[in-house]
């Protein structure tokens, strides 16, 4: 299983690291076998997208869309709307706007569906590895963070507007 470390991710906020490791930890409690597996495999994809070279073809992206796939179980993109809603208290559509889940989505498309590449420079993937993280954590039921909408000021995520 990967192992998150203190320097994953571009310039991973100490807060933030230590939130992913409770996270992780809390995963070997679990009784659930089957679901244990599955967020094990979601932070094997997250690691994927954070070893990931850093170019224009779209590895990072496919990583860490994995992982958020994994962690809404499969289920379509409106399940991971709905977990994002009940993280951040919002409706559909401020989840889709605020943050920026539409855009994200049609990125997905763009990249599985139309073939397009997609350069994820380190904001924009900062952003995602936050995102991933409100999603870890909200399934092992710990506190809500919010940190990708925390972060949304110090980051330049035109890729996704």
């Amino acid at each position: 299983m990967a192992v998150i470390q203190p320097s994953d991710g571009p310039d991973m906020a100490p807060d933030n690291w230590w939130a992913f490791e409770e996270a992780c930890s809390c995963i070997e409690a679990l009784t659930d076998v089957a679901r244990k597996e599955r967020l094990r495999r979601a932070l094997e994809f997250y690691h994927g997208g954070k070893s990931s070279p850093d170019t224009a073809r779209g590895e990072k992206f496919f990583f860490y869309w994995t992982a958020l796939r994994i962690l809404g179980e499969g289920n379509r993109t409106l399940h991971t709307n709905s977990q994002l809603q009940v993280i951040y208290g919002f409706s559909k559509e401020e989840v889709e706007g605020k943050l920026l889940w539409k855009r994200i989505v049609e990125l997905r498309n763009d990249f599985f569906y139309a073939g397009k590449k997609i350069h994820l420079y380190k904001d924009a993937e900062r952003y995602l590895q936050l995102l991933i993280l409100d999603l870890f954590r909200h399934e092992l039921g710990l506190d809500p963070l919010r940190a990708a909408l925390s972060a949304q000021p110090k980051l330049d995520l035109s890729i996704f507007r």
